[in-house]
């Protein structure tokens, strides 16, 4: 019985390695169609009248036509334990080719903000950031008041 149980996962063991080394293969020789580039034609940053951030982007195709339709990730850079990308939200791009989020900054000095564009079968992946200064930030954390603070006074 634990011949039949060997062969049996032995055969099993050899059947997926073949299934995945020639998918793998498969994969390997199909060719991909190309994707047309993405330029990067416009990023602001500009301040609202509630403290946030709105960050902009503008993209298009090589040759000048916005586009429309497509998702951006946008995320935040940060050099808490390590650096790392804190996501701030996405947006998909409207008719002109931007896309923009808002965000609270709660902290001075030197952000940049990272803009990922899916991409998908007609435009490739793209990537770029814009850096800004910020001053007068505000925190995202208020401390409570004491629990008896009010019946103290």
């Amino acid at each position: 019985m634990r011949t039949t149980r060997g062969r049996a996962l032995l055969l099993l063991t050899v059947g997926i390695a073949t299934l995945l080394l020639g998918s793998g293969t498969a994969l390997a020789a199909g060719s991909q169609p190309e994707t047309a580039p993405v330029v990067l034609v416009d990023a602001s940053v500009t301040p609202t009248e509630d403290g946030q951030v709105e960050v902009s982007m503008q993209f298009a195709n090589a040759q000048g036509q916005a586009l429309s339709g497509q998702e951006v990730s946008f995320f935040l850079e940060t050099d808490f334990l390590g650096q790392s990308l804190v996501s701030l939200d996405s947006a998909t791009t409207n008719a002109a080719g931007k896309a923009q989020v808002r965000y609270l900054p709660t902290w001075d000095g030197t952000q940049r903000v990272v803009a990922r564009l899916a991409g998908g079968q007609e435009y490739s992946a793209s990537e770029t950031a814009i850096e800004f200064d910020v001053a007068g930030s505000r925190s995202a954390y208020h401390a409570e008041p004491p629990a008896l603070g009010m019946i103290r006074e």
